[in-house]
């Protein structure tokens, strides 16, 4: 009951938050907001989330997963409030910068409320399939909320802030596990200093290593979904076809957690599985230098998907298996801060080595480098 109840608040803020936040880029589309101002507001929400992750962390040490997703609910009750009464054009672009914090916040707090209620309520082998089972939540709704909001705009914006606020006073009414629940099961998460629990980090290769690659395939995938349209341009896809490879690689990573969901792998065999993933994932990125149109795209696409999804699930794994309850919300915390960094500086380096070559070239160079490294890491650490 514990882990429905955290999924499904998990699963209403991120999707009234999403659905907000793709208002406000249809909005800015519609008002013929320059990309510098988008790009602007995207910005300042994911500097705002990693400002806020190891706060958030530490309040989750203090109150449990329920008061950090009724925030979260808060959060996105406000965000749907501004997008119904606040101005949205370019004049106004502040207010739409405030409604995308908001909706940053909310998804923030409940990221953090979900995958460490998750985490510490799960024994080791459940835990893999508990996050395997977010995972497909998550890329499922990466697929049916675009469609969804893009129809719901067609039909009447105005729609969408009333619904979305609906299924946020939902959230704040859904039953929450204590956290009395979680510290009788992983024992006390009281915060050791924030210095204590880096040095926990640094110290272990195995944590290091599962926050730096989860992370860095996280700025990956985010890139992928940037970087497929723009070869699909070079090979001169359509529309359809380019949406079809997006959502092929959503249904991918969908495919590969639903995998581990069915496999309680031992806590011993995490790592190698982890580089298991990188490895399959990289091959499809190499699997770029030989592209030529929509039916090779869309099959790297693919492998690309089945193993960079394995990642995120056996990343967050890792640093429960490896790292003490009283420094674990640290070392999630800096996990998701990178996540944001990674949302800021990702479009910033795409550009720049846009600038230099051409997407398939980039795309195998970034799979060669994590080919390498993955096998390295293989014999190292075998």
């Amino acid at each position: 009951m514990a882990f429905w109840q955290l999924l499904y608040s998990w699963f209403t803020n991120s999707i009234v938050a999403r659905a907000v936040q793709l208002s406000l880029i249809f909005h800015a589309v519609a008002s013929n907001t320059p990309p510098t101002w988008i790009s602007a507001m995207l910005a300042s929400g994911a500097t705002a989330s990693a400002l806020m992750t190891v706060p958030v962390g530490r309040l989750f040490n203090h109150w449990g997963p329920g008061p950090i997703n009724r925030i979260s609910a808060v959060f996105s009750l406000s965000a749907t409030a501004g997008l119904f009464l606040l101005p949205l054009d370019l004049e106004h672009i502040y207010c739409s910068m405030l409604i995308w914090i908001l909706a940053g916040q909310s998804i923030l707090f409940t990221t953090v409320g979900t995958y460490r209620g998750v985490g510490g309520f799960f024994a080791e082998r459940k835990r893999l399939v508990a996050f395997a089972r977010m995972s497909i939540v998550n890329n499922l709704s990466d697929i049916v909320t675009p469609l969804v909001i893009g129809w719901l705009f067609y039909l009447n914006p105005n729609l969408i802030p009333i619904i979305m606020a609906g299924l946020a006073v939902t959230a704040l009414c859904i039953p929450q596990p204590k956290l009395t629940d979680i510290t009788a099961r992983s024992g006390s998460i009281a915060s050791l200093s924030l210095l204590t629990n880096l040095k926990s980090v640094l110290i272990n290769r195995f944590v290091t290593l599962a926050i730096v690659i989860g992370a860095a395939i996280h700025s990956l995938l985010f890139i992928c979904d940037l970087i497929i349209p723009i070869t699909g341009n070079t090979f001169n896809l359509t529309s359809t076809e380019v949406g079809t490879i997006l959502s092929v690689l959503a249904l991918s990573q969908a495919a590969a957690s639903a995998y581990l969901s069915f496999r309680a792998y031992p806590s011993d065999t995490l790592f190698k599985h982890f580089l298991n993933g990188l490895i399959l994932g990289s091959l499809g990125l190499l699997g770029a230098y030989v592209t030529e149109g929509f039916g090779t795209l869309l099959a790297a696409t693919a492998i690309i998907g089945l193993g960079f999804g394995m990642i995120q699930p056996l990343s967050m794994s890792l640093i429960y298996h490896h790292m003490k309850a009283s420094s674990v919300g640290d070392a999630v915390s800096i996990r998701l801060l990178l996540n944001s960094l990674g949302r800021i500086f990702a479009p910033m380096v795409l550009a720049l080595a846009l600038s230099f070559t051409t997407s398939t070239t980039l795309l195998t160079i970034m799979g060669f480098v994590l080919m390498l490294a993955a096998i390295l890491l293989r014999v190292i650490l075998a």
